[in-house]
């Protein structure tokens, strides 16, 4: 399973985005007992994306009338179609504004 991390530290101007792949590993410990985890495949470190986010974090605004939203983006600058739970993501205006949003359940 592909999986996507970013931990953010704004107070030291760290933001570390880490993209691995997981597989859940079944081992034996002892005859007849099992044990299951999740195990990381190439152990990347991450990498700092501080700087190449250039976007802030906005409160809340009133949108004028002809101001629209043109699409939504990971963090990775891929774009979307279904926005998830509890994940960042890039909101793009048809002004080439852009901000930063945490989408809530």
């Amino acid at each position: 399973m592909n999986v996507s991390s970013l931990l953010t530290n704004d107070y030291a101007k760290v933001a570390c985005l880490i993209e691995d792949q997981i597989c859940w590993r079944i081992r034996e410990v002892s005859p007849g007992v099992f044990n299951g985890s999740w195990e990381i495949l190439h152990n990347n470190v991450g990498v700092n994306v501080y700087k190449t986010l250039g976007i802030n974090v906005l409160q809340p605004i009133i949108l004028p009338a002809d101001l629209r939203v043109t699409g939504y983006y990971d963090m990775t600058g891929r774009q979307v179609h279904s926005l998830q739970p509890n994940q960042i993501y890039i909101e793009v205006y048809n002004n080439g504004a852009r901000r930063k949003i945490l989408k809530r359940l």
